[in-house]
C-alpha cells in the first residue's frame, strides 16, 4: 500500500465535478470541436518601471514590442492546443499589410486606423497610457488530468523565451489559469492540513492521556488507514481532486475516533483492575464500533446516489476509508495494548489498579465532574432539557432561509497571487476579462429537410437583422465593454452597416477570416460573445431578459454558455444532490441502527440527536453567512455518518450500565456519560 500511495496523482481540473452528459460539458465539447476552443489566456506586455536602464522603452507602441508579439504568435500557433492569437500587431498587419519601423510611424499608423477598428480592437490591445500591450490567446483545454497545467507551462515558457526589448516585461494570466490555480491551492491546502491534523491529534491525546507513548500508539491506526486508503485510490485510478483532497483530514478524525474509544475503554479497564482488559475492550467496545462503522458507511454510500461524479467519488472513498479505519483499529490496537500493558505498567501499578478496582474509587478530573453534573441534571429534569433543546432549535431554524449556494469561489485564492494580479491589470487597462457566449444554432435535422423557406444558414439576413438589434441593445448596457458577433464583424468591414444582399454578406465572411471565426464550418452554429469587466448573476439575468425581447426565426435556438450558466447548472445539481443524499442517508442509517438494536424505536432514538445537529448546523450557517459550496455538497451525509457514531456509543454504554445497575436508569446514565462521554468529548475535539 505504501508503494502505491506514493504514486497517487492529483487532478486540478474543475470539469471532474460535472457529468459528461451535462449541458455545460456538451456545449464545451461543441465549442472545442466547432471553434477550436474559446478559453482565453492573456499575454500582458508592460513597461517595467523598476528598471532604471536609460535605454529602456518608454512607449509600448514601439516596433520592437510589435515584432516580439509576432514572434510569440508564430511560436504559440505551432502548438495544437492554440486555436488562434490576436494582438495589436495583427490589427496593423491586417490594416496596412506591414508593421511600422519607427515609434513615430507606429503612432501615425495607429492614429489613422478606421474608427470601427479603433473602437473594436485597439482598445482591447493597447492601454490608454501606452504602457501596456495585450495579446489574446484562444486555447482548447481538454478534460484530461493535468492538461491545463501543461498548457500553462508551455505558454509561459514561450513567453519567457520571446525577445522583448529592455524595459519590457511580459506575464501570462487568464481565467482558465486562475481556476487551475484555485483548485491547486485547495488541493495543496487540504494535503498540508493532513500533516498538521496528525500533529494536532497527537498533542491533544498526549494532554488527555498524559502519556506521549499512549498518544503515539493511538495515532498508529490513523497513519496506516491513510496509507491504505491512498494506495487503494491509486489502484482504483482515483486521483486527488478538490473534493477527495479533504477526505484525508476527515479520515484522521474518524480513524482517531475509533482508536480513542478502544484506548479509553482499555485504560478504564486497567485502572479499575479488571482481568482480561484487552479482551473485555475488544468485546465490549467492538460491537458498538461495528454498528457505528456500518451506519457511517451507510451515510457516505448515500453520496453515490448524487449526480455530481466527484460527490460520488468522495462518498466511495470515505466509505472505503471508514472500513479501513475500523479494520486497522481492530487489528492493530489490541496487540499494541497487550504490549503496552506488559512494558508500560509495573507490577506495583497493577497492584494499585486492583486495589482501586476493589474500592471503585478513582480521582475525578474536570471532564468527569462536568459530565457527572450534566448527567445528573438530565436524569432529574429530562423534560426541562428537552424543552430547552426545542426552544433553542426554534430560535435557530429561521437561519435555514438565509443559507445559499455559492459556486463561484471568488475567495478561494489568496491576495497577491501573480495570476490574479495579472488578470486585474488586464481588466483595469483593457476591460472585458470576463465573457459569456450566446450560441446560435440551427437544428441540423431541419437543415437536411428540403424547405426553400426555412433558415439553413446563420448568415441569412432573417437571422442577422434581429442579431444586429440584439448586438446594439447589449452593447448599450452600461456594464458591457464590447460584443464579438457576426453582426459586429459585418459592420466593421461594411462601413458600419449590415448588408441586405446575402451574396455580399457571404463575400465579407469569405474574405475576412477573423469575421468567419464567429461561425462553424457549415454556418449552423455562431458565437455571440459579450465581454465585460465582471459578469455576475444580475447582469446575466439582465442579458437574458434582453434576449427574450428579440424575436428570431423559429429554426434558430439560442443557448447561453459560460461561467454563470455553468454555475447555475452546477448549483441546481448540488441542491438536488444534497437533498437526495440526505434523505437516503436518513433511511439507511435508521434501518441499520434498528437492525443492530433489533428495535425501530432504538434506531430512531439513535438518529434523533442527529436531526437536531443537522438543523442547528444549517441554521447557524445561515446566521453567520456561511454558504454551501462545491466542497460542502455532501456535508449533511457526512454529518449523519459521523454523528450517528456518538449516538450508538452512548446508547450502547447506557445499555451496558443498565445491566450493571439492574435497570436503574438514574445510575446508568451518569455512569455511561462518565465512561463513554469522556471518549466522545475527546473524539469531538480531535475530529
Amino acid at each position: 500500500f505504501l508503494y502505491y500511495a506514493a504514486r497517487i496523482e492529483t487532478d486540478s481540473s474543475f470539469d471532474v465535478m460535472k457529468r459528461d452528459d451535462s449541458q455545460s460539458m456538451v456545449l464545451k465539447r461543441m465549442i472545442d470541436h466547432e471553434f477550436g476552443g474559446t478559453d482565453v489566456l492573456f499575454v500582458l506586455a508592460s513597461i517595467d518601471s523598476e528598471i532604471n536602464d536609460k535605454e529602456r522603452l518608454q512607449d509600448i507602441r514601439d516596433p520592437s514590442v510589435l515584432n516580439a508579439m509576432v514572434d510569440l504568435k508564430r511560436s504559440l500557433e505551432s502548438e495544437t492546443f492554440v486555436a488562434s492569437t490576436f494582438s495589436l500587431a495583427d490589427v496593423l498587419l491586417f490594416s496596412y499589410g506591414k508593421l511600422p519601423t519607427t515609434l513615430e510611424e507606429s503612432k501615425i499608423m495607429i492614429e489613422n486606423l478606421p474608427v470601427e477598428i479603433k473602437e473594436d480592437y485597439v482598445s482591447r490591445f493597447l492601454s490608454s497610457d501606452y504602457t501596456y500591450q495585450n495579446m489574446m490567446v484562444s486555447v482548447s483545454v481538454q478534460s484530461t488530468p493535468g492538461y491545463l497545467q501543461k498548457i500553462e507551462n508551455n505558454v509561459r515558457a514561450k513567453v519567457e523565451q520571446t525577445p522583448y526589448p529592455i524595459g519590457v516585461k511580459a506575464e501570462l494570466t487568464g481565467m482558465p489559469i486562475l481556476f487551475n490555480r484555485i483548485i491547486m491551492y485547495l488541493i495543496n491546502d487540504n494535503i498540508k492540513t493532513i500533516f498538521l491534523a496528525i500533529i494536532g491529534v497527537i498533542i491533544i491525546l498526549w494532554i488527555y492521556f498524559k502519556s506521549l507513548r499512549i498518544a503515539l500508539i493511538s495515532a498508529v491506526p490513523t497513519i496506516l488507514t491513510l496509507t491504505w486508503l491512498a494506495g487503494t485510490m491509486y489502484l482504483l485510478d482515483i486521483r486527488i481532486t478538490v473534493m477527495t483532497a479533504s477526505v484525508g483530514a476527515m479520515m484522521i478524525g474518524i480513524s482517531v475516533d475509533y482508536a480513542i474509544h478502544l484506548t479509553h475503554r482499555f485504560h478504564e479497564n486497567v485502572n479499575t483492575g479488571k482481568k482480561g482488559a484487552v479482551q473485555d475492550t475488544v468485546v465490549g467496545i467492538g460491537t458498538a464500533l461495528f454498528a457505528s462503522v456500518m451506519t457511517t458507511i451507510a451515510g457516505f454510500l448515500a453520496m453515490l446516489l448524487g449526480v455530481s461524479p466527484n460527490s460520488q467519488t468522495q462518498g466511495k472513498v470515505l466509505a472505503i476509508g471508514v472500513a479501513y479505519a475500523f479494520i486497522v483499529s481492530m487489528l492493530i490496537l489490541p496487540p499494541l495494548m497487550k504490549v503496552q500493558r506488559k512494558y508500560l505498567y509495573s507490577k506495583l501499578d497493577e497492584t494499585i489498579f486492583k486495589i482501586k478496582g476493589q474500592v471503585k474509587k478513582t480521582k475525578k478530573n474536570f471532564i468527569d465532574k462536568f459530565l457527572l453534573t450534566v448527567a445528573g441534571f438530565q436524569v432529574k429534569r429530562p423534560g426541562f432539557v428537552l424543552v430547552g433543546v426545542g426552544i433553542l432549535t426554534i430560535l435557530i431554524v429561521p437561519g435555514f432561509s438565509m443559507v445559499y449556494m455559492d459556486t463561484e469561489g471568488e475567495n478561494w485564492i489568496p491576495e497577491g497571487d501573480d495570476v490574479l494580479l495579472g488578470l486585474e491589470n488586464v481588466g483595469y487597462n483593457f476591460g472585458g476579462t470576463e465573457s459569456m457566449n450566446l450560441m446560435f444554432m440551427i437544428d441540423r435535422a431541419s437543415v437536411e429537410e428540403y424547405d426553400p423557406n426555412s433558415v439553413k444558414d446563420l448568415r441569412d439576413p432573417r437571422v442577422l437583422e434581429p442579431m444586429a438589434t440584439l448586438d446594439k441593445i447589449i452593447t448599450e448596457l452600461k456594464w458591457v465593454n464590447s460584443v464579438d458577433s457576426p453582426t459586429s464583424a459585418l459592420r466593421r468591414y461594411n462601413g458600419g452597416r449590415i448588408p441586405k444582399d446575402p451574396e455580399i454578406i457571404k463575400k465579407i465572411f469569405n474574405d475576412n477570416p477573423d469575421a468567419k471565426s464567429q461561425y462553424n464550418n457549415d454556418y449552423t452554429v455562431a458565437l455571440f460573445t459579450p465581454r465585460a469587466d465582471l459578469i455576475d448573476r444580475d447582469q446575466y439575468y439582465e442579458l437574458m431578459k434582453e434576449l427574450d425581447g428579440v424575436k428570431f426565426p423559429e429554426e434558430v435556438t439560442i443557448v447561453p454558455q459560460g461561467p454563470i450558466p455553468e454555475d447555475l447548472e452546477f448549483e441546481e445539481i448540488m441542491g438536488a444532490d444534497t437533498i437526495k443524499t440526505t434523505l437516503v442517508g436518513f433511511i439507511l442509517i435508521i434501518i441499520i441502527a434498528s437492525l443492530f438494536y433489533r428495535s425501530i424505536v432504538s434506531g430512531l432514538l439513535a438518529f434523533f440527536p442527529i436531526i437536531f445537529a443537522m438543523m442547528w448546523t444549517v441554521g447557524i450557517m445561515g446566521y453567520i453567512n456561511l454558504p454551501f459550496t462545491v466542497l460542502t455538497t455532501g456535508m449533511l451525509a457526512i454529518l449523519m455518518g459521523m454523528g450517528i457514531d456518538f449516538s450508538i456509543h452512548l446508547i450502547h454504554s447506557v445499555k451496558e450500565k443498565m445491566v450493571e445497575y439492574h435497570d436503574d436508569i438514574e445510575k446508568a446514565i451518569p455512569r455511561a456519560l462518565m465512561s463513554t462521554g469522556q471518549a466522545i468529548s475527546i473524539t469531538t475535539i480531535t475530529t
